[in-house]
């Protein structure tokens, strides 16, 4: 299931690219980024649980629900653009810091296993994580970055 997921991830990871260039780098991440990933990842837990048990179909349309998910987070792509804008001058260095937090998400999202679950179980967990997704949707106004736009009115422009 998960390599089902994850190839709609990465089928979807240069549309998202492109639509981060027409629309912007920090709407795609904010929009189909988080909140397309929170109700991705909502979808993902509830309804494979709608499905009748020992039903022929269920695998199936859980498999939808992932690969809804696993799309949406394509929507994150910008990001690879958004930090080195925002330090145009140590672009190296932040790339790193860019990768870091990648592999740091990995490594922190089993501590928001560990530390939820217990009290919260399974849902509990589903729920933190779209907690954090809510976080990262109000932090995305903080980024403050200049992107040169593809689009209509620049080409027009561009052209005059």
């Amino acid at each position: 299931m998960t390599s089902i997921v994850f190839a709609g991830n990465i089928l979807f990871n240069a549309a998202f690219g492109a639509l981060g260039d027409r629309i912007g780098w920090t709407t795609t991440v904010r929009w189909f980024g988080i909140v397309g990933s929170a109700i991705g990842l909502l979808l993902w837990w509830y309804v494979p649980h709608w499905v009748p048990a020992g039903s022929d179909w269920g695998f199936i349309v859980a498999v939808i629900a992932g690969t809804v998910f696993g799309i949406l987070l394509a929507g994150f792509v910008p990001l690879g653009a958004i930090m080195p804008a925002l330090a145009p001058d140590h672009k190296g260095a932040a790339m790193a810091m860019y990768t870091t937090a990648a592999g740091g998400a990995t490594f922190l999202g089993s501590a928001v296993v560990a530390i939820v679950r217990p009290w919260g179980g399974n849902v509990g967990v589903v729920w933190a994580f779209v907690a954090l997704y809510a976080l990262a949707f109000l932090m995305t106004f903080a980024l403050k970055v200049d992107q040169p736009r593809v689009g209509k009115k620049n080409i027009a422009a561009a052209e005059a």
